[in-house]
């Protein structure tokens, strides 16, 4: 219970603070596009369409053998991998038809990146089912730690837009 309540906190915290940061950083245009595009790589990388939800289902509700539980983990890995396919296409056709005048290396960044949350996804579902909700919480501290170093080291050296994104969305 501390680890959970101290891993919320510490979250929460380094959340808020690294908003102040980036909204006294950017222009405000510039945080219109920064909103917009890390909603939609947050959306991105937790729709996984109910397969953490399944994992976590199967796995708490059944008395379920070893051949059984790496089943229900292939399912769940195969309708991760399809909508992976899916953010691939939808977002190969968005770079087709948008110009863009970002470095084509930093939007690749951002889509492996996206798509590697995408993945990580069922792994969180299977540690709660575990009962190990802590570790999952304490992940995510660390990750948000890691993000307010990433933009404060990012601001100080005045990172673009698009990389101080793809460090936080890399986090």
């Amino acid at each position: 219970l501390t680890i959970s309540v101290l891993s919320f906190l510490v979250k929460g915290g380094c959340a808020l603070y690294i908003n102040y940061l980036i909204i006294n950083y950017l222009s405000f245009s510039d945080f219109g596009v920064w909103a917009i595009l890390f909603s939609v790589a947050v959306l991105l990388s937790v729709a996984d369409f109910g397969a953490g939800q399944y994992v976590l289902t199967t796995f708490t509700s059944k008395k379920l053998t070893k051949n059984e539980k790496d089943i229900a983990f292939s399912n769940s890995f195969l309708l991760i991998c399809l909508i992976c396919v899916i953010v691939t296409i939808v977002g190969g056709c968005i770079i087709f038809f948008t110009k863009l005048d970002e470095n084509p290396l930093i939007i690749l960044s951002l889509y492996i990146a996206i798509v590697y949350r995408i993945v990580v996804n069922p792994y969180g579902a299977y540690l709660q089912s575990q009962g190990r909700y802590y570790e999952k919480k304490l992940f995510e501290a660390i990750s948000y730690m890691l993000s307010l170093i990433f933009i404060i080291l990012g601001i100080e050296y005045q990172f673009s837009l698009m990389q101080l994104l793809l460090g936080m969305n890399a986090f």
